[in-house]
């Protein structure tokens, strides 16, 4: 390695296409990369298949398991150090630590193993942790002791990070205390930045208007695609589906309801986004009204509306008004969100899009925070200089 600045990212999984923090862990360490920062990538060696990543960059393949190591048991202290010091004699004669070396890691993770190794080199070798937190990870467990422990996990892991970005102040005041309260900072997801132009209104919007939701489908959110495309019925229009099918309910009602048309995966973001300007004329987002069974959607926030801002489209939010989604739709005065409050006038709000002021007023929403706020250099400056602030200290 050449460079003075070193990041290494230790995760459950190596930066990639797709979704979520996986996409966004590849866009940030692609610009450090391209700003002369060295990168070094640790993560379960199985994780690596099909994945391409930058030549330049340093990568550490972990095993799971060899015969001589102990047996690991995330409950069991003795073994979870055991197993962590036998991922560091894996791996210290390839990490290439200089002066300005930082470790970077995430949670979620579906393995909290892979974070705690992340904070384990951290301590070892008094290098800077940082850490993104984009929901509570500890509410997809099911059993109450669970939920406890990974929630121990996850304040360890906080209250040793520099810096800790999350993604809404709803999920900071849930792990805040005096340890780690200064550190946690707001950091919207970064995204692609859109295909270089902002959609313009088209007469067949009027006539025609299609709403296009991309991404998994809860089944709590299939009553609400059903309340769509039966409210898009007095406008002639139609809703599309991109998603993988997962759930009988959701297959009934694109079989059923003559209006709801489907759509696969697309292979990448890029096409994806491609596709949505050129087929919608508004695109959905849902956060259920009932959260109870997916209650980590209080406290998230969908990097789809950060994303498809920069088409310029309206975006129509669905979502409790007292969830982080829905404060932050008011705070910034979005004006296509129904919530358990005014959800009952959702016909008259897809019957107001179909005119060109309204469409037009409301794309303005989009293309104002896609420059501002969703913009992916602003974004990305603020997560380099976190961490080049750590130098300077």
């Amino acid at each position: 390695m050449v460079n003075e600045k070193h990041l290494i990212l230790v995760w459950c999984h190596p930066p990639s296409d797709g979704i979520g923090i996986f996409i966004v862990l590849k866009r940030h360490l692609s610009r450090l990369s391209n700003n002369g920062w060295d990168i070094s990538i640790i993560a379960p060696d199985y994780s690596f298949n099909d994945i391409e990543l930058e030549n330049s960059w340093n990568i550490i393949k972990l095993p799971f398991r060899k015969w001589w190591w102990p047996p690991y048991r995330k409950s069991n202290k003795m073994l979870l150090k055991m197993r962590l010091f036998c991922f560091y004699l894996h791996c210290r004669n390839k990490l290439k630590i200089n002066k300005k070396t930082c470790i970077l890691t995430s949670i979620p993770s579906n393995n909290i193993l892979y974070p705690l190794f992340a904070n384990f080199l951290s301590y070892i070798h008094k290098k800077p942790l940082f850490t993104f937190l984009f929901d509570q990870m500890e509410l997809y467990e099911k059993r109450e002791k669970n939920i406890d422990q990974s929630k121990n996990f996850i304040i360890k892991i906080l209250n040793s990070s520099k810096v800790v970005w999350t993604v809404s102040e709803n999920l900071k005041q849930i792990y805040k205390d005096d340890n780690n309260e200064k550190n946690i900072k707001i950091l919207y997801p970064i995204p692609h930045g859109g295909i270089g132009q902002f959609k313009s209104w088209n007469d067949s919007f009027s006539v025609n208007p299609k709403i296009i939701y991309s991404g998994y489908v809860y089944e709590s959110q299939v009553k609400h695609l059903e309340d769509v495309s039966n409210a898009l019925k007095r406008v002639n229009g139609t809703l599309e589906i991109i998603t993988n099918i997962t759930s009988e309910s959701l297959k009934r009602l694109i079989d059923l309801q003559d209006n709801v048309k489907h759509n696969n995966y697309f292979n990448s973001n890029e096409d994806s986004l491609n596709y949505l300007y050129n087929n919608a004329s508004l695109i959905l987002v849902i956060h259920p009204l009932n959260l109870d069974n997916e209650p980590w959607l209080n406290t998230s926030f969908p990097s789809k509306l950060i994303e498809y801002s920069h088409l310029g489209f309206p975006i129509i939010i669905i979502s409790r008004d007292d969830t982080s989604l829905g404060v932050w739709a008011k705070e910034n005065s979005w004006k296509a969100h129904l919530t358990n409050k005014n959800y009952k006038e959702m016909e008259k709000l897809f019957e107001s899009l179909t005119k060109k002021t309204e469409w037009e007023d409301m794309s303005k929403d989009s293309v104002r925070l896609a420059k501002s706020l969703f913009n992916p250099n602003n974004i990305h400056n603020q997560f380099q200089s976190d961490i080049e602030a750590a130098f300077k200290n």
